[in-house]
């Protein structure tokens, strides 16, 4: 039977488990490097664990377990803890284990906050109330507003874009939560051609635009070119990989140049059918009937114009606010 009492014992390493809420990446040079020192002197410390149906979760002491790993061990030492009562108490002692946290990268904090969130149920955001508290102690990240864009990355841009993103130099966290802001905005405007692309092609796509330094965080964040870019525009700019942001909002700004030349168009044929209708005198009851039809008509069509030009107008106007 397995002694799953607190304290320090040898535990068959396959029975240690990593927790799924650690949010570090394993460092392969600070593996060989522990290990390399685990060989000459041996262990100078255990794990942290809990028991858990025949497992020990790891809740302190990842990269030594990679280290022992590598050094092909058969057991290594845990240090067995109660579990934690509840995911929040789990989440504190997983930070509290992580000494000050220097050399957490923006990543691995990131992936710490959502890891926490969804194990809390997804709660809304608010850093003066649950485990994101922790945030706030230890003083990284202080906006909401940020956490919950960080939090929509991780939504959006799954474990295995991550593992490709971060492996290139190229990797700023900040350009791919802009990356993935781009695609939620894409999804707000165009919903439609949204559900039509493969959402991880089109990730796929802004990443390998980004590793050829097709847009900056600027550009990318300016989202608003949705309300003017037409669909093929867009479709254009996702699948030619090396057409920069700069020439996609180009092409846009010129169709909508040549669109208002057909919108002026338009204006002065409105007005001229509204002198018309000025002008219309019916003579006999059936151009009455006709001319009552029309209007009726046209005054329906108006209206559902009217109310879409209005939701546009409110959607440029919150869009030009948010930017």
């Amino acid at each position: 039977m397995i002694d799953d009492r607190p304290g320090l014992q040898m535990v068959p390493i396959e029975q240690v488990t990593e927790n799924p809420l650690n949010p570090r990446i394993t460092n392969k040079v600070d593996v060989e490097r522990l290990a390399n020192l685990i060989r000459e002197v041996g262990w100078a410390d255990g794990i942290t664990a809990y028991y858990q149906s025949g497992e020990y979760i790891i809740l302190g002491g990842h990269r030594r377990y990679h280290a022992g790993l590598a050094l092909q061990c058969d057991s290594i030492p845990v240090y067995v803890v109660p579990k934690p009562e509840t995911p929040e108490d789990e989440l504190r002692i997983i930070t509290s284990l992580q000494g000050d946290f220097t050399d957490w990268s923006p990543y691995e904090w990131g992936r710490f906050i959502y890891n926490g969130w969804v194990k809390m149920g997804k709660p809304p955001v608010n850093l003066n109330k649950g485990f994101m508290t922790i945030l706030s102690s230890h003083n990284k990240i202080n906006n909401e507003n940020e956490i919950r864009l960080m939090l929509r990355s991780f939504e959006i841009i799954s474990a295995d874009l991550w593992a490709d993103w971060l492996e290139n130099d190229y990797c700023k966290f900040s350009l791919a939560n802009k990356i993935a802001h781009w695609v939620h905005m894409l999804k707000h405007h165009k919903p439609v051609l949204y559900d039509q692309l493969d959402k991880e092609y089109t990730i796929r796509q802004l990443f390998q635009k980004a590793k050829l330094k097709c847009f900056n965080e600027a550009e990318i964040r300016r989202t608003s070119i949705f309300l003017v870019a037409d669909d093929e525009h867009i479709i254009e700019f996702i699948t030619k990989t090396e057409q920069t942001h700069e020439q996609f909002e180009k092409r846009v700004s010129y169709e909508n140049f040549k669109s208002k030349d057909r919108f002026k168009r338009s204006m002065n044929g409105i007005r001229r059918s509204h002198t018309e209708f000025r002008n219309l005198k019916p003579e006999t009851s059936e151009e009455y009937v006709k001319s009552l039809l029309t209007l009726n008509e046209l005054k329906k069509a108006i209206q559902t114009k009217r109310e879409a030009i209005k939701r546009q107008l409110e959607e440029l106007e919150a869009e030009t606010n948010r930017a």
